[in-house]
């Protein structure tokens, strides 16, 4: 009799080799690594973009504001004596720069940080006596009997000696004083000294281009000579055309 025999065979158990933990730590490392690596390189490139571009926005702020100033200079070159245009300057340059602005000759120059931009007018008869910065306030230039005259955003007590009339038979001298600007004036002292003697008067605040004659009265058998803003109360954008002084022939 043929016995069948039945072999017995266990299952095949698969089994999965382990990694250590530390290789698993290493690749860790690794991976995060090279995100922050990647991530390091896109801030970058994005801060060197974000500063490109501030320098370039700088950049057309000084052109714009140069063409402000050019363009101002030019149109009134070209109007003749006694012919003035108003134009107004940013506090600040785009990205927070301060700035300063000087003419020479015929050559203005715009500085700041450690740049400087540089453009040329159409003429070099110009006198920049101050500027004001602030989109709210002006500064003016004129024509005037010597050129052009730059002038910012202050009051100006102006007088010469075409603003004098001294009559000797009546012992008077009348001066008309004038507050050549487009700011209004607070009030001040005038004073006339002539032969060892002297008078002062208090002058009104004055307008925009608004004049003021005071009289003076004494003996005048030689010279007069007047100051206006004796004390210096007033803060002006030219401060020497404050005096005149009159000799009697």
């Amino acid at each position: 009799m043929r016995t069948t025999g039945i072999a017995c065979m266990s299952p095949r158990v698969k089994t999965r080799r382990r990694r250590p933990r530390g290789q698993i730590a290493l690749e860790l490392v690794s991976s995060i690594s090279f995100i922050f690596l990647v991530f390091m390189v896109v801030v970058l490139i994005v801060m060197d973009k974000t500063s490109e571009a501030a320098a370039i926005k700088t950049l057309l702020d000084v052109r714009r504001m140069s063409e402000t100033i050019k363009d101002n200079v030019n149109m009134i070159s070209q109007q003749g004596p006694g012919y003035y245009s108003y134009f107004s300057l940013p506090a600040e340059l785009s990205g927070g720069y301060e700035y300063d602005v000087n003419i020479t000759n015929n050559v203005l120059e715009v500085m700041w940080g450690e740049s400087v931009w540089t453009t040329r007018l159409a003429t070099s008869n110009i006198t920049v006596h101050c500027l004001s910065r602030g989109l709210s306030v002006k500064n003016r230039i004129l024509y005037g009997d010597n050129g052009l005259v730059v002038t910012c955003h202050l009051p100006n007590i102006r007088l010469d000696g075409n603003d004098i009339t001294v009559n000797p038979y009546h012992n008077e001298t009348r001066v008309t004083l004038t507050n050549d600007a487009h700011v209004p004036s607070d009030g001040f002292l005038a004073l006339m000294k002539t032969n060892g003697s002297q008078a002062s008067e208090t002058i009104p605040p004055l307008a925009p281009y608004e004049s003021f004659t005071v009289q003076f009265n004494g003996s005048v058998s030689q010279y007069a000579a007047v100051w206006a803003d004796y004390n210096d109360d007033i803060n002006e954008s030219i401060e020497s055309d404050n005096y005149v002084n009159v000799t009697l022939t």
